[in-house]
C-alpha cells in the first residue's frame, strides 16, 4: 500500500476526519484539496479487513475439531 505523503516536508501524514495532518510539521488540509492520484491512494488504504478467529471447545475427545465454511462464519457474523 502507498503512502500519503505531506506537500511541504514529505513526511507519512495521518487522517483526521475530514482533513489530512502531517505529524512532523503540523501542516493540515482538507481531503478534497489532494490530487486525485492521492484521492485514489486514500481510497485504497480505506478499505477494511475483518478476520475472525472461532475457538470451539469440547469435551468430548473422541470428536474431531469443527471447520466452518466462510459462508457459515458470516452468518454468524450477522447474528
Amino acid at each position: 500500500m502507498a503512502t500519503i505523503r505531506c506537500l511541504h516536508c514529505g513526511s507519512p501524514m495521518k487522517i483526521r476526519g475530514s482533513r489530512w495532518e502531517c505529524g512532523y510539521c503540523g501542516d493540515f488540509v482538507s481531503i478534497s484539496s489532494l490530487h486525485p492520484s492521492e484521492k485514489a491512494k486514500l481510497m485504497g488504504a480505506a478499505t477494511p479487513t475483518v478476520q475472525i478467529t472461532v475457538t470451539v471447545t469440547n469435551s468430548s475427545a473422541e470428536e474431531t475439531p469443527r471447520r466452518f465454511s466462510r459462508a457459515e462464519l458470516e452468518d454468524m457474523v450477522r447474528r
